[in-house]
């Protein structure tokens, strides 16, 4: 074991041993995958900011080296199931993120207003630095299976699903304390895919306009 995987084992077991730590939703348990990445975590964890920071310093010299070569991805895919949104390059997973959802993850979006995350294959076709939220990236819902859906249902599909940064209202630098303590619920959003905003960082640096995203159940 890594001393960054049992850095992550004793934190983890210093949050569960904690008297009174309040947990947002049910506990889950802890993996830690082969590539030392925290997965299906509860948030609990999640809301650990020494967790997070020991996560980034681990990354820093593959999705730094990302982020100032100008390096950019090829494909996003999105676990919602699992919370969990990945980046890929050249065929292999180098970076994961954990995603907040909508109020009503669960199945695929169908009409606005639902609170439900788009399922399917997407484009994030622009990108915004001066958002309602911390930066956003937009996806290309509803696409032409979405479109055909409503239209059967005699529903209006919406639009504007992103994945964007947390709330201008905590603030807007992604180093700032109050944000890395800031606790992401599991699903708050009204459809769109959020992140902490030092990930929405990281992930703004490295896409592009025209990236393939996929977003499964």
């Amino acid at each position: 074991m890594t001393l960054f995987k049992l850095l992550i084992a004793a934190s983890a077991a210093m949050l569960s041993s904690q008297s009174g730590a309040a947990l947002i939703h049910e506990e889950l348990p802890t993996r830690i995958s082969d590539s030392g990445l925290i997965e299906n975590t509860a948030e609990s964890l999640f809301e650990s900011s020494a967790i997070i920071r020991y996560m980034r310093d681990a990354a820093e010299h593959e999705t730094g080296l990302a982020i100032r070569s100008g390096r950019t991805i090829d494909l996003v895919v999105v676990q919602k199931s699992s919370h969990k949104m990945e980046l890929i390059k050249n065929g292999k997973v180098f970076k994961k993120y954990w995603i907040a959802l909508g109020h009503s993850p669960r199945g695929r979006k169908l009409m606005r207003g639902d609170q439900k995350t788009p399922e399917g294959k997407y484009i994030l076709d622009f990108k915004n630095s001066d958002s309602n939220f911390y930066k956003s990236v937009h996806i290309s819902y509803p696409n032409q299976d979405d479109l055909r859906r409503a239209k059967a249902a005699g529903v209006d599909p919406g639009s504007m699903i992103m994945i964007h940064g947390q709330p201008n209202s905590i603030g807007r630098t992604a180093g700032n304390d109050s944000i890395e303590k800031f606790v992401q619920p599991m699903n708050w959003t009204n459809g769109c895919i959020a992140l902490i905003n030092s990930d929405m960082d990281e992930f703004y640096n490295m896409v592009e306009p025209g990236t393939p995203i996929i977003i499964k159940p």
